[in-house]
C-alpha cells in the first residue's frame, strides 16, 4: 500500500507465496509509477521487509492479509475445474487431497511473530532479482 497510494512509488506491487513439493517460492512484483525506478523500488521493498522482519505487520495488516488469502483460497474453490485443481495439488504435494482444510487453518493461524520470522529468512543471499525492463516502443512514421 504504502509503494502504490502513500509514495506513488509504483503502479502496481503484488507478492505472494507459492508452496511446492519440496520447497517454494516468495515472489514480489513490482511495477515501477512513471519517472520511478526499479532500483528505487527494490530499495523500497527492501526497506519494509526490513521493518516486517523488526516489527512484524501491524494488526489491521495481518487480519486484511488472512481476510484476501481466505477469500481467494475459498474463491477457488468455488468451481469445479478449481476444487478438482486444489484436490489435485494437495494430493501431489503433501500425498493428501483432503489437505485443504490444514492449509486453510495454516492461513488462518498466521502470526505477528510468524511473519517476522519469515521476513527475516528473507535475506540478501536467498533472494533471486529478476528484471524485466521492456524496450521503448518505437514512434510510428508515416510514410
Amino acid at each position: 500500500r504504502g509503494l502504490v497510494h502513500e509514495s506513488g512509488l509504483a503502479v502496481e506491487v503484488s507478492a505472494g507465496q507459492m508452496s511446492q513439493r519440496l520447497s517454494s517460492l516468495f515472489v514480489i512484483e513490482v511495477t515501477p509509477a512513471e519517472g520511478h525506478t526499479l532500483a528505487e523500488a527494490e530499495e523500497a521493498i527492501a526497506k519494509e521487509l526490513a521493518r516486517l522482519a523488526a516489527e512484524g505487520p501491524t494488526d489491521a495488516e495481518l487480519e486484511r492479509v488472512k481476510n484476501q488469502l481466505e477469500m481467494s483460497f475459498l474463491e477457488r474453490q468455488e468451481s469445479l475445474q478449481g476444487r478438482a485443481s486444489s484436490l489435485n495439488s494437495y494430493y501431489f504435494n503433501t500425498g493428501t487431497p483432503g489437505y485443504m482444510q490444514a492449509d486453510l487453518d495454516r492461513y488462518r493461524q498466521a502470526t505477528k511473530d510468524g511473519v517476522k520470522q519469515a521476513a527475516a529468512r528473507l535475506t540478501v543471499d536467498t533472494r533471486c532479482l529478476i528484471r524485466v525492463t521492456p524496450a521503448p516502443v518505437a514512434e510510428e512514421t508515416t510514410p
